[in-house]
């Protein structure tokens, strides 16, 4: 913890549920599960000296639309956790709130007849072959197979087989996403273009939460 933010204090969180809907759970330094939140899914355990002021671990969609409009009206800078397989861990920095997706998870429907499939952030490869491989499709999912789909697919999505089939992102017809402003949108190439633009390939630095990939 640094000098700054040991002396930074927290937001009012009081009306994040009330006010805002927020239905998950909420950790702020003083809570005996802010460490494990906070640090337990850092690559490698490179823990950083950094944290945040609050963690929302969001139970829904909804629950990241509430976050973000919450950070607004308190004035918070905001970050967003999905896997947390990145070796700066860009969803720590001092204060602010921390958007954890872990929650977010699994696939949301497959139409096998059509080879299509929406599944949520927090997806492992290994996760999203396991449910497509047994109907008989695929996808170019990466590397390693503990990477969740969010940080794999809004860096680009570099593929074992990349040189046939593309990369991740060239596989997606449609991202669901939380703007700025906290909207639940949709966007693909004939919808909100510019938010689809720029997910595919902003990584950490894309302006929006996505919270359903449409495949």
């Amino acid at each position: 913890m640094s000098q700054d933010s040991a002396a930074t204090p927290g937001p009012d969180l009081a009306d994040l549920n009330a006010t805002f809907g927020f239905k998950g759970t909420v950790l702020t330094p003083s809570d005996a599960g802010f460490d494990a939140a906070a640090f337990g899914e850092v690559w490698n355990e490179l823990r950083p000296s950094r944290h945040p002021q609050v963690i929302a671990q969001v139970a829904d969609e909804q629950d990241v639309a509430a976050a973000v409009k919450f950070a607004r009206a308190k004035g918070l800078q905001v970050t967003v956790r999905g896997g947390g397989h990145n070796w700066c861990s860009p969803s720590l920095r001092d204060s602010g709130l921390l958007i954890d997706l872990s929650n977010l998870t699994g696939v949301v429907s497959i139409d096998a007849d059509a080879g299509k499939a929406v599944v949520r952030p927090i997806i492992s490869n290994r996760e999203a072959q396991a449910a497509l491989n047994p109907l008989g499709w695929s996808y170019p999912t990466g590397h390693c197979p503990t990477v969740k789909a969010s940080g794999y697919l809004l860096s680009g999505g570099m593929a074992w087989n990349h040189g046939v089939w593309g990369p991740g992102v060239g596989s997606i017809e449609a991202i669901e996403i939380v703007t700025p402003d906290g909207d639940m949108i949709t966007a693909s190439a004939d919808e909100n273009p510019d938010f689809f633009w720029a997910a595919r390939g902003g990584g950490p630095g894309f302006f929006g939460v996505a919270t359903r990939y449409h495949l």
